[in-house]
């Protein structure tokens, strides 16, 4: 509720709305109210009644922690956001792929407006193939953890008609760490930790209404292509593959309970279209411009509330960027013990002023290459200014901008975006 009178919400199109008071607290409607105004099937009904009965009381049982504002930035800081994707895997291609290719590569160039990396966890890559079930799940959740502790935890979940994978073991460890409820799917359970229980006011939902499969074109695709996008079961009376109505069950009780807890500008409904087979030979869908629009506008209005840089002065770059560096010797250095004999040896040509002193260091991987030019550069680099007092910081209302490093330039691959792009390399070097 501290967002301003005019920032935008969507729900269920493209258009964009103005925010009102209401719309922030407002449901849409309970699960009680929603299975007996949207349900026409009474066993259907009935089986959502009892998943809502039995399941998400036992989720209703830990309580989540909401999240807090995020730390406010020194002086030309770099800082790292992460946006959690959600979904099942299988049905979810071409939303996936629009996202990844297209909104979030123009999300991470307003991020680096606000001075913000942006990693996308979308762990169709994460989880490799023969990887155990336990493995999973502990990647799955460590991942959403990581998460909620580096950044706001903004999440991102794409529900279609299926539910998604039931493990049928699962670990005492996680049951314990995680709060699992017995029966629910991964992505169930990772909407649940990841917005559920905390009431996330960063997640966004948003719901793909089943019609398109309706499509001749789509039906006669055969079983396999419609059972890769509905939970189905083989029934021997047809005989045939038919919906299963347990699992779709399920997965309306999920969508009706993320309905009952969540106020509309969360909820996205949206209604592609098939568009045959792309490329690959996967299903294609037209429309989902208007998924595209709805999740770049509700993000790039959370990063905005979230992380507004500081009045301030105009900020160098080449100090953002250099202050990447020196956080990094820092931490380096923090662990760094002995090779002294290695530290004489790269200090002696640099000391005497040698005209030519260009030095390779060769190392195997892990064996402490960065550690060792890091305590290196600890070592030439001058020692920072002393800070001013709180009270003469609240005063100029901005921290003290990076030392300079006396001739000394200090440049770590992959520590700072743009660090492995050669001409920005160049261009810094130029500067400095």
């Amino acid at each position: 509720q501290s967002e301003p009178p005019d920032s935008p919400w969507l729900m269920g199109s493209c258009a964009v709305k103005s925010w009102t008071k209401e719309h922030a607290v407002a449901v849409v409607e309970t699960r009680e109210q929603a299975i007996q105004r949207r349900i026409a099937d009474a066993q259907l009904a009935a089986l959502v009644q009892r998943e809502c009965d039995v399941g998400w009381p036992q989720v209703d049982e830990i309580p989540g922690q909401p999240p807090g504002p995020p730390p406010p930035p020194r002086q030309g800081e770099w800082r790292v956001i992460r946006v959690f994707i959600s979904s099942t895997f299988r049905d979810m291609h071409a939303e996936r792929e629009i996202l990844i290719k297209k909104t979030f590569r123009q999300f991470a160039s307003f991020c680096r407006s606000l001075r913000l990396h942006l990693v996308v966890c979308d762990l169709r890559w994460g989880v490799r193939a023969g990887t155990s079930p336990e493995d999973t799940l502990r990647t799955c959740f460590s991942e959403l953890d990581r998460c909620k502790r580096v950044s706001t935890p903004f999440y991102l979940y794409l529900g279609g008609a299926r539910y998604g994978w039931i493990p049928d073991n699962v670990s005492e460890f996680v049951r314990q760490q995680w709060g699992w409820v017995d029966d629910f799917s991964v992505t169930a359970m990772e909407v649940v930790e990841g917005a559920y229980r905390s009431r996330n006011p960063h997640a966004f939902f948003a719901f793909r209404s089943p019609d398109w499969m309706d499509s001749p074109e789509f039906r006669a695709l055969g079983p396999a292509e419609y059972c890769g996008f509905v939970d189905c079961v083989w029934d021997g009376n047809t005989p045939s593959f038919v919906k299963d109505k347990r699992l779709a069950a399920k997965q309306t009780a999920l969508k009706f309970s993320i309905e009952s807890v969540f106020p509309a500008k969360q909820l996205f409904n949206y209604s592609p279209s098939f568009a045959g087979l792309n490329e690959e030979g996967k299903v294609a869908l037209r429309g989902l411009e208007c998924l595209d629009a709805a999740v770049s506008a509700w993000f790039t209005e959370r990063v905005r509330l979230e992380y507004a840089l500081p009045d301030s002065d105009s900020v160098d770059p080449f100090a953002c960027i250099r202050q990447f560096h020196l956080d990094f010797i820092e931490e380096r250095s923090l662990v760094f013990v002995g090779r002294t004999q290695h530290l004489s040896r790269l200090l002696g040509p640099i000391q005497a002023k040698a005209k030519s002193s260009c030095q390779l260091l060769v190392a195997t991987p892990g064996a402490g290459k960065s550690a060792l030019l890091a305590a290196l550069a600890q070592r030439l680099l001058p020692k920072p200014a002393a800070q001013p007092s709180t009270a003469a910081s609240q005063k100029t209302k901005a921290a003290p901008k990076p030392p300079p490093t006396a001739g000394v330039i200090v440049h770590f691959v992959g520590v700072a975006p743009g660090s492995a792009s050669p001409s920005a390399l160049v261009r810094r070097l130029i500067v400095e």
